[in-house]
């Protein structure tokens, strides 16, 4: 019953993930896509504390989603996203300090720190607000995190349309940030 719901999301937020990048090449320079392409792999790094936290700790949600255990299910989503926050900031300072030094190894891609910097700042955000989506999906409300994917998938399209031609691949970047971490 819910696994339609399931697949069509899986496939909206993997598009959603890449709708910058294709819009980019699109709307703007090969370069300023290959530099924001670059710039959004290093800044997606922030998130692999969070991604294992978020994976390791699922079973134990579950758990508590399943015999009713609201208090223990939100002390544990608490503490998980705690820690989340807590993985991405070393990766935040990192990216602070040494990210220009990070974008040279890839290339002539020193003009996209302050892309690098907001994508990673954002994502440093999101992990403040813990993976309610899998809760919902656990708790059979997948429709829910489904329709959050469209309206954010609608608007990164949108807003990715009007702020690249205007700003480029800090365009997308904003479009990104807004979209796909904050909505």
């Amino acid at each position: 019953r819910y696994s339609g719901y399931l697949l069509i999301n899986s496939i909206a937020s993997k598009f959603l993930k890449n709708t910058d990048v294709l819009l980019l090449a699109s709307l703007a320079t090969l370069p300023a896509t290959g530099g924001y392409n670059i710039a959004w792999k290093l800044a997606l790094v922030a998130r692999f504390g969070d991604g294992i936290l978020t994976n390791t700790i699922q079973p134990r949600l579950s758990k508590y989603l399943a015999s009713n255990q609201i208090g223990e299910l939100c002390e544990e989503f608490d503490q998980v996203r705690d820690l989340s926050v807590v993985a991405t900031i070393p990766v935040l300072i990192v990216v602070l300090l040494f990210g220009e030094s990070l974008l040279g190894v890839f290339g002539n891609y020193v003009d996209q720190y302050a892309i690098l910097v907001l994508l990673t700042i954002g994502a440093t955000v999101n992990a403040s607000f813990g993976s309610i989506g899998q809760i919902l999906i656990m708790g059979k409300r997948g429709r829910l995190v489904f329709l959050n994917t469209l309206i954010s998938l609608g608007g990164n399209i949108a807003l990715n349309i009007v702020l690249i031609p205007r700003f480029g691949a800090m365009g997308a970047a904003i479009a990104t940030v807004f979209t796909v971490y904050f909505l």
